[in-house]
């Protein structure tokens, strides 16, 4: 089992200018990692999980060029 991990992205909105994360979400069989860049995108802390190596490459390649590796 292969795993990659995205930080989130702060959210900003509390009202007092303080950024927010959300709580974490685990993708088993992520592939790509559509729906993890997905949630660090909205705030979540996200831990993707894929059999393939090289899925986890391509997440976290896809993840790079989010700005979010």
């Amino acid at each position: 089992m292969w795993r990659a991990r995205l930080p989130a992205r702060p959210q900003f909105g509390d009202g007092g200018g303080q950024p927010r994360t959300f709580p974490g979400i685990v993708d088993v069989a992520a592939g790509p990692g559509t729906l993890s860049i997905l949630a660090a995108k909205d705030g979540h802390h996200a831990e993707a999980l894929d059999f393939s190596p090289k899925m986890i490459a391509a997440l976290q390649a896809r993840a790079a060029a989010e700005e979010l590796a």
